[in-house]
């Protein structure tokens, strides 16, 4: 009867073990998820994960609003003169690029030329349409990309310098004092350099 009673004890122990240590086992795993899902919550931003397109739009040298240009030119083709343009910004947040602080803008102006070459002399004006990228970098400079369409109605039309369509293509530098004001360097074709401020 006593050997009956002990084994009987023993049996329901291990029976207790083993249904106790699984139960303590899970216990353990799931404390152990919380922590470490605790602490990824804390160490992780839900306003920068991964793929989250962050744009700014307030940068010190972003223009206010429409902006306008004048500028001196100095043409390819023994030709100088002065040109002005208006710009409207289309999208202020630009390209929704990851780091790029960047606007889409059109660009509409004119440059008046005063050919000088020895051969043929006179006024042209080219007409001006483009497309205009800003990239800002730093506090205090953007580059521009521009793509688009130049009329040249010009003094010699047997030559370059006469009446013609073509593509437009220039790449400008800024320097910004602030939100409406800066200095502009310009390499563009057909219509030369140009060195102005944009107000």
């Amino acid at each position: 009867m006593r050997h009956h009673t002990l084994i009987q004890t023993l049996l329901t122990a291990g029976l207790c073990t083993s249904l106790l240590f699984p139960c303590t086992a899970v216990s353990r795993d799931r404390a152990q998820f919380s922590a470490s899902t605790s602490g990824a919550s804390f160490f992780q931003n839900p306003a920068h994960e991964e793929g989250d397109v962050i744009v700014t739009t307030n940068g010190p040298n972003r223009f206010s609003s429409i902006r306008g240009e004048l500028h001196l030119d100095f043409g390819w083709y023994s030709a100088a003169g002065v040109g002005g343009r208006i710009e409207f910004p289309v999208a202020p947040a630009g390209i929704p690029i990851v780091g790029l602080d960047n606007e889409i803008a059109l660009s509409f102006g004119a440059e008046l030329f005063y050919f000088y070459n020895p051969g043929f002399s006179g006024l042209g004006v080219y007409p001006i349409a483009a497309a205009q990228w800003n990239l800002f970098l730093g506090p205090n400079f953007s580059l521009f990309p521009e793509l688009g369409v130049a009329f040249l109605f010009g003094p010699y039309r047997e030559q370059y310098w006469g009446t013609f369509v073509g593509p437009y293509l220039g790449l400008g530098l800024r320097y910004h004092f602030n939100d409406r004001n800066a200095l502009l360097a310009r390499a563009s074709w057909p219509a030369g350099l140009q060195l102005g401020l944009t107000f």
